[in-house]
């Protein structure tokens, strides 16, 4: 699972990620109790594969929501915090330029069935992080733009790619 989330663009991918911890956990007490009694399981197992998780804001010491939580969860290896400060150096940096940074895992990932989904303002950062997703699938996909694109709506049409965007 590839998310995108600035800000309070957030908050859905921890939720994602919470529910996902918490399945995991239960999958692992399930399968504990199963080894020690005589009893078999119902055989059905929960997978979770990687979370990458893309988090921008313009200040980590005053906009970095749940920061220590999501620190935590990437030092564990729980997920994989991509994480963009746009006013703490000389230049900005934003999301889109660490999607496009990783290209070649989030291509791998989406090969591997994963999915795509980006929360937050629609005015600027989801249309930037459209067309890095849509570079990314150009360069490590070998496409054209219109393979791209096409590429890009088959994730959408299969419910892989979602946006839930607003307007600020």
């Amino acid at each position: 699972m590839v998310m995108v989330g600035p800000g309070t663009g957030l908050a859905p991918f921890r939720s994602f990620i919470l529910h996902r911890l918490l399945a995991q956990q239960q999958q692992q007490i399930e399968d504990e109790t199963v080894t020690d009694s005589a009893e078999g399981g119902n055989g059905s197992k929960i997978v979770c594969g990687p979370m990458h998780l893309f988090f921008g804001c313009r200040r980590r010491d005053q906009d970095f929501l749940y920061g220590e939580q999501l620190t935590g969860w990437h030092e564990e290896g729980s997920i994989t915090l991509h994480t963009a400060f746009s006013r703490e150096g000389a230049q900005k940096v934003y999301v889109q330029q660490r999607l496009r940074e990783v290209g070649g895992e989030v291509w791998g990932l989406l090969e591997g069935g994963g999915h795509v989904y980006v929360c937050g303002d629609a005015g600027s950062m989801a249309g930037a992080v459209e067309v890095a997703l849509l570079e990314v699938i150009q360069r490590e996909g070998g496409r054209d733009e219109a393979g791209a694109r096409e590429y890009l709506q088959q994730l959408a049409d299969s419910g892989r790619y979602e946006r839930d965007v607003w307007f600020s």
